[in-house]
């Protein structure tokens, strides 16, 4: 897994989440393509995260299932707490290799806080004190993580046009994000401090989750024509962007739509 972007829309009330789709070995050959973003059924909920594939996987599926049982207060102020304590200890014992690292990153709405994004992660960083290892930091902040590019590159977004849809504009600035980190050859997160050398990680498609008082829904805005079996190439055009089928709920409300 290799990057993501989290945008707050200004007003406070809709989370944007955008993740790309590539697979890749440890030299950097594309092996598959797919969502790596997963959308609550019931609640307004939705998580990705950086690492360990495996790993991911069964993390976001499970946390996923959590907050649709427990709704989305009840998941952070009671279930996570607990979770991430009992999460530490086994991460303690088991004494987890590099390659069973994740940083994971969950956007979500409720009534009482508004859309906001809570982030965790597993492993500390060499020169980020601020990130501690299992413990949850929420906030309504911008956030990106992926490969590092120049911050002066923010410079390079435009201010929304007269009429803009806020989501047109969210998904515009979450495409252009990506981009950057598209451009710049990187190290996988389990493969850092081993002297392995950069490729570029960022790739496939990018999907967009939205999550607002309406719930959970996911589309694919961007694909770029990376290849299976191939390094991926940030000079890649753009190929025709691929309708994304998002979860069940997304998947009834679009046919609601079309009769």
């Amino acid at each position: 897994m290799s990057a993501y972007v989290y945008l707050t829309s200004p007003d406070k009330q809709s989370g944007h989440m955008f993740a790309d789709g590539a697979g890749y070995t440890d030299d950097g050959i594309v092996r598959w393509f797919g969502p790596k973003i997963i959308c609550g059924e019931v609640a307004p909920f939705a998580i990705t995260a950086i690492g360990n594939h495996e790993l991911g996987e069964k993390l976001k599926a499970f946390m996923v299932r959590q907050a649709d049982r427990l709704g989305v207060d009840d998941f952070f102020d009671i279930f996570l707490p607990e979770f991430l304590s009992e999460l530490a200890m086994s991460y303690a014992d088991a004494q987890h290799s590099a390659d069973k690292h994740l940083a994971v990153v969950i956007s979500a709405w409720s009534k009482t806080k508004g859309a906001f994004r809570l982030s965790f992660q597993t492993v500390t960083e060499p020169g980020r004190d601020d990130i501690q290892p299992f413990v949850a930091q929420i906030t309504t902040d911008m956030a990106f993580r992926g490969p590092e590019f120049s911050p002066l590159r923010l410079m390079e977004l435009r201010q929304p046009s007269p009429g803009e849809k806020p989501s047109d504009f969210m998904a515009y600035a979450g495409r252009a994000i990506m981009g950057f980190m598209r451009d710049v050859p990187a190290v996988q997160m389990r493969l850092r401090g081993t002297g392995a050398p950069p490729h570029y990680l960022v790739g496939g498609h990018i999907d967009m989750a939205t999550v607002d008082e309406k719930g959970a829904r996911i589309e694919r805005i961007h694909v770029w024509d990376d290849k299976i079996g191939e390094r991926i190439r940030p000079e890649s055009a753009a190929a025709t962007v691929v309708p994304f089928g998002g979860n069940r709920k997304a998947r009834r409300a679009a046919k609601r739509k079309a009769a």
